[in-house]
């Protein structure tokens, strides 16, 4: 009986990015400091399982932790590269496991807030709020965010849209000898075979001798891990011209990429947020932003006694339509995406691509993106998806 559960005002499923960010907000603001809340992973989250990068134009709330930044920003395409002065932008880099570290230290300090660590079993709505079991024990509250997503579920369910997976491997790597330009990483680098797919690489050096190198690949197949590592050296050794080095570490990834509306919503009172959500754009696979950007205006509502996710700030839908034909061209034409990306960064400031993955450009500056472009594979795409994934489909309710 919901009476005798030990009540909380907000569960938090799932302490991952999304999860522990809310917390954050939440904390950080005197309405809801005071808030029981519960964070319930399987996890918690000891080790260094991935690397977030973004662009900013303006101080974040985790500044602190950021490892490195780069104002400069060198772009590899067809018979074109281009160095280019980020500014106002720095693109910024947040290893996962001093966000974990940092956030759970402010948030321990909080008394008002509890941790379970183990599987989580279920969740369900009612009419007086959600159920959260835990193994076997249920936890009830006012309010459940979800952010819980394991990407095995992650599938072809309707042939009405596109899916398409965005996975990466790096290594951070030191070499011999000074290698690196400390204030310039390598933004998409397509110096590497496409195999009918979207391949680059990026390199994010920390100083002169030690970098990340990511592999990153757009498509509905994995590759062995063998495979990628035959990537990672070919172009450590024959395009970076670097001989002799150690790997200091590795890091996996997958992020889903499709324009399958995801759930906003499991019933009153269970809210998704983070992948769940829809909140990692899905023509990029970018969700550091995004998510800030929804979990704050989230923040801002519970302190206002508004519905949690009123005025979120994401979903365009003009957007929406533009990351569809992208899904399309990555599905269809992949190996168009490098000549695609050539003519973007040949075309255009990065600002204002940066301000348009942003989703914040007008829509006339969109239109002189979309002008600067390969005309053909767009008009395909718009074809395709016209007859045959109606745009109707791309607002259905979720």
């Amino acid at each position: 009986r919901l009476s005798k559960m030990k009540k909380y005002d907000y569960i938090i499923a799932g302490s991952g990015l999304a999860g522990l960010s809310l917390a954050f907000y939440i904390n950080a603001n005197p309405i809801l400091k005071t808030k029981k809340i519960l964070i319930v992973d399987k996890s918690q989250k000891t080790k260094n399982d991935r690397t977030w990068c973004f662009w900013a134009n303006k101080p974040t709330a985790f500044d602190e932790i950021v490892i490195h930044e780069w104002e400069k920003a060198h772009f590899f395409g067809v018979d074109y590269n281009k160095h280019a002065a980020l500014s106002p932008f720095k693109y910024k880099m947040i290893r996962g496991i001093d966000f974990y570290n940092f956030t759970k230290k402010i948030l321990h300090q909080n008394p008002n807030i509890e941790w379970v660590t183990g599987e989580i079993t279920s969740i369900q709505d009612t009419d007086n709020g959600g159920l959260v079991t835990v193994e076997n024990t249920v936890y009830h509250a006012d309010w459940v965010f979800n952010s819980t997503f394991d990407i095995k579920q992650f599938q072809k369910k309707s042939t009405q849209y596109f899916y398409q997976l965005q996975h990466f491997k790096g290594w951070v790597i030191e070499a011999e000898n000074d290698c690196f330009d400390t204030e310039e990483m390598h933004l998409m680098d397509f110096r590497t075979a496409q195999y009918n797919n979207a391949r680059f690489f990026y390199v994010l050096p920390f100083n002169k001798r030690k970098a990340l190198i990511e592999y990153t690949i757009f498509s509905d197949t994995l590759l062995e891990q063998e495979t990628y590592d035959v990537f990672l050296k070919k172009y450590i050794g024959e395009t970076l011209g670097i001989q002799n080095y150690t790997i200091e570490e590795t890091e996996y990834g997958i992020i889903p990429m499709t324009n399958h509306p995801f759930k906003k919503t499991q019933g009153q009172h269970i809210l998704n947020i983070g992948t769940i959500g829809g909140h990692a754009k899905s023509s990029t696979g970018y969700a550091f932003y995004n998510v800030q950007q929804v979990v704050q205006q989230i923040t801002h509502n519970l302190a206002n006694n508004k519905y949690p996710l009123s005025n979120a700030p994401l979903f365009d839908k003009r957007f929406m339509v533009y990351d569809t034909l992208m899904l399309h061209i990555l599905q269809y034409e992949g190996e168009l995406i490098k000549p695609i990306f050539t003519k973007l960064f040949k075309h255009n400031k990065i600002q204002t691509v940066f301000d348009f993955l942003n989703e914040s450009t007008s829509f006339w500056q969109e239109l002189k993106i979309f002008y600067s472009l390969p005309h053909m594979p767009f008009w395909r795409a718009i074809f395709s998806v016209y007859f045959y994934q109606p745009i109707k489909n791309l607002f259905a309710k979720s």
